[in-house]
């Protein structure tokens, strides 16, 4: 939660100015009877899910890297220049753009 300050800055926000300024559903949460205790709740449910969100993409990005040095040891031969990674990841992108059009 926050807002942009002076320079683009993203700026802290207290759980008192998030209900006053209606961060979490609109309009004042006060007069909806919505306190700070509820609001701090809500917002650290959000981070967990955050924070569960980004674990869960960590070990996806560990376990494809396992997955690709495996396959590199058993596909055996020399390894690709960065040159030929850098073509491929470009064909690859092209290929999937030309989907998304169609």
């Amino acid at each position: 939660m926050g807002e942009r300050g002076v320079g683009g800055r993203r700026r802290s926000v207290s759980s008192s100015e998030a209900a006053a300024s209606g961060v979490f559903g609109g309009g004042d949460a006060r007069e909806r009877g919505v306190g700070p205790s509820t609001l701090a709740r809500t917002w650290v449910l959000d981070k967990l899910g955050e924070l569960k969100q980004r674990r869960k993409s960590q070990e996806r990005q560990r376990e494809f890297a396992r997955r690709a040095a495996r396959s590199a040891q058993e596909a055996g031969g020399p390894e690709p220049t960065e040159e030929e990674i850098v073509e491929t990841v470009r064909a690859t992108r092209e290929e999937i753009y030309r989907e998304r059009e169609s």
